[in-house]
């Protein structure tokens, strides 16, 4: 549908685009991403037919720019940055006179505007004026009149700048929508917004392409890095400082590495948490929610309609969390302590909220007490006397100091009314991992694991007899040794002869990667990711994974036979204790790392399999929906108090 070959732009000597080619067709919903200068907007007013090229050519549904500039727009539909409105007209007339320019014949006008009214959902203010319409509204109008005619490209600079997170998800959702039948260039300058609308990346810098790629490619070279950045491999031509200062130039982009020849490392935030989920249950219960996050901003969180408040992100330099680092890479300094601590308490005031919660703290970020302190001793001098909730999962770090977990108590003592652990205490307690517990003033309450499981269904027939094998390690990071030591034994093992499915995750080394890829065959599917993998658990006859939190979630959701091998590299112990508690519940089969062979690993397959997958005990897993109803009565029993 668009075609472009050597597209090159002069301002006087400057090169505002220079030998721009790339190609998207039919139906694509393509990303333009670069840094606001980077030449986004020069290349699409070529497109459109706004400014013209100083060499190169570009054609649009098949039309060239130069020699049919009249057909190509009437194929293109172009949103620019700032929406073209006249703000003392109403709606419905706008739209009308867009259709009267485009050449619709009168008698098909008002069925053209109310198609694209009801398209872009500006019904409630069709007939109000522009200028009294909200930042999201006109944004709807802006993409109405270049809908009107139904055009088969649509060319869309920025489409969500300027607004808040509500409107960018609605306007995101209605591009997602239009690409039913349209063709779609959005450009952008926020990586996520890509990844969460776009199939595929073309990334611009100073008027060079530097990058092309299908966001499913960049998804298969992704991962999790060390501490918890969302990781790409990006390929990429063009000089080296050119392309790591397109990539860091990317909102959400927290560092880029260079690994090899045209190969990047980038760095950025990563995506959904233990808090989000129990956002969207607060919210799901009636409740207005403040998400406030503190580390570096994911626009993308899915928070089912809480109100995403961003303080200005930190984050930890490296695994030691004693050097805290700006956006910009800056350690931070008591003067911005200070501005986040002001702009935390302003908010407190501004929303007077019933609750807060905090997530983990005071069990852990004892590195925020510059803020969270304060926020304490304000909420408990408050007037309108709110909650105050500590957040945890089931296992913690256990600190070694005696002192540490004595300030841990003496604070929740101080400031707090409850703690919430998102455990299944048939299965764990506090004390198991804080062996100061007791000590511990407040009601502690059990709400059970917190675990997405909207997307799992657990089918009513068994597929023990007919499913496959699924092999998987999580993000992959620690799954180096783990999941090539599976794939050497499987001729060995039970079910040899049904299909395996070996799903490395992410960030597995190129090398253990490449490695397993040599291995498959008919029978035996090698793959990085898999969207999808809680619903592989519920088809599959058996699962052998690592015992990460999410992964043995998702199993226990998912009904699926298991038998899990935790990692237990360096200090790490929890994956071991997580999985050796739900092995003596019934649910699952351990094997130690350190004994794992054909032997130890057949006989844990073969237990697994001989359990009767309804007789396997049900360990609470509706720990965000429990934590949503808790909250509220509690809230109830404050405000009758």
């Amino acid at each position: 549908m668009i075609e472009v070959q050597g597209l090159t732009k002069y301002y006087g000597p400057i090169a505002a685009v220079e030998d721009v080619s790339f190609r998207i067709d039919q139906g694509e919903i393509v990303g333009f991403l670069g840094p606001n200068g980077a030449g986004k907007t020069t290349t699409m007013r070529i497109l459109t037919g706004f400014s013209p090229p100083s060499r190169g050519t570009a054609s649009v549904a098949g039309f060239d720019i130069h020699d049919d500039p009249i057909e190509v727009k009437r194929r293109v539909g172009y949103l620019p940055e700032t929406v073209p409105l006249y703000p003392e007209m109403v709606v419905s007339k706008f739209l009308a006179y867009v259709a009267a320019v485009k050449g619709i014949a009168r008698p098909a006008r008002a069925t053209e505007v109310d198609r694209v009214v009801e398209r872009c959902g500006v019904e409630p203010v069709a007939g109000r004026i522009i200028r009294h319409l909200s930042k999201g509204f006109r944004q709807r109008v802006g993409l109405a009149q270049a809908l009107i005619g139904n055009p088969p490209v649509l060319i869309l600079d920025e489409p969500t700048v300027g607004l808040d997170p509500k409107q960018i998800v609605e306007v995101r959702e209605m591009i997602r929508a239009l690409a039913e039948d349209h063709t779609v260039l959005l450009s952008t300058h926020i990586l996520p917004e890509v990844t969460m609308v776009c199939q595929r990346a073309i990334i611009i810098h100073q008027g060079r392409i530097v990058a092309q790629d299908t966001m499913e490619n960049l998804a298969a070279k992704g991962g999790v890095g060390e501490d918890g950045l969302a990781v790409v491999e990006v390929e990429a031509d063009g000089p080296p400082e050119t392309v790591v200062r397109t990539l860091e130039a990317v909102p959400g982009v927290v560092r880029v590495r260079r690994e090899g020849a045209g190969r990047y490392r980038v760095e950025g935030s990563s995506d959904e948490d233990l808090a989000a989920s129990v956002a969207r249950a607060l919210v799901t219960a009636g409740m207005d929610v403040a998400f406030v996050s503190g580390g570096m901003p994911v626009p993308h969180l899915p928070l089912g309609g809480a109100r995403m408040v961003q303080l200005p992100p930190i984050r930890a330099a490296d695994g030691d969390f004693k050097v805290l680092l700006d956006g910009t890479d800056t350690p931070i300094d008591d003067r911005f302590r200070a501005a986040r601590r002001d702009q935390l308490l302003a908010l407190f005031q501004r929303e007077r909220p019933a609750a807060v919660i905090t997530e983990l703290f005071p069990f852990g970020r004892r590195q925020m007490r510059f803020e969270l302190i304060p926020l304490l001793e304000t909420a408990r001098a408050a007037s309108w006397r709110p909650l105050v909730l500590s957040s945890m999962r089931d296992i913690l770090v256990t600190k070694p100091r005696a002192d540490r977990n004595q300030e841990i108590v003496d604070t929740l003592n101080a400031f707090y009314d409850a703690a919430l652990i998102h455990a299944d205490p048939a299965l764990i307690r506090l004390d198991r991992t804080f062996p100061m517990a007791a000590k511990i003033a407040v009601d502690q309450h059990y709400t059970g694991y917190v675990v997405n499981a909207d997307d799992i269904t657990v089918p009513a027939a068994d597929p023990v007899a007919t499913g496959e094998v699924l092999v998987s390690a999580g993000g992959g990071a620690v799954g180096d040794r783990f999941v090539p030591a599976i794939a050497r034994l499987i001729p060995s093992l039970p079910l040899a002869d049904r299909p395996w499915r070996v799903v490395t995750g992410h960030h597995m080394a190129t090398g253990a990667f490449a490695f397993l890829e040599g291995l498959a065959r008919p029978g035996l599917v090698v793959e990085r990711s898999r969207p999808d993998l809680p619903a592989l658990m519920t088809r599959c006859a058996l699962s052998i994974s690592q015992a990460g939190y999410n992964t043995l979630l998702e199993l226990l959701a998912a009904r699926a036979r298991a038998v899990v091998v935790p990692f237990e590299g360096g200090v790490e112990t929890e994956q071991r204790l997580r999985a050796d508690l739900l092995a003596a519940a019934g649910t699952l089969e351990v094997v130690p790392e350190d004994t794992l062979s054909a032997e130890t690993l057949g006989a844990a397959m073969r237990r697994a399999l001989a359990r009767p997958r309804d007789a396997v005990p049900v360990v609470d897993l509706d720990g965000a929906v429990k934590t949503a109803r808790l909250v509220a009565r509690l809230i109830r029993q404050r405000a009758a108090a």
